[in-house]
């Protein structure tokens, strides 16, 4: 299985990439040629205990804030 920093040492200027979410489920019903392709790069797990944790709800908040920052600069970027 590749891992993150070999996925993108081997993309190529002007490549595009996608970021999917699915369940386990889900990536196990791919087939394993298929599989070997794509890398996990998250794995996380739907967990009812945070669901009034303020600490997490703030940093969730913080990490949605500077990905949607993160998207819209690239975007900007790549489509002047």
């Amino acid at each position: 299985m590749k891992t993150s920093k070999q996925f993108f040492e081997e993309l190529r200027e002007g490549d595009e990439y996608l970021s999917c979410m699915m369940t386990k489920e889900v990536y196990n019903g791919i087939d394993l040629e298929n599989r070997e392709r794509i890398v996990v790069n998250t794995v996380r797990q739907k967990n009812s205990k945070f669901k009034n944790d303020e600490v997490h709800k703030a940093l969730v908040k913080k990490v949605t804030k500077v990905n949607k920052e993160l998207r819209d600069y690239e975007f900007e970027n790549n489509h002047k």
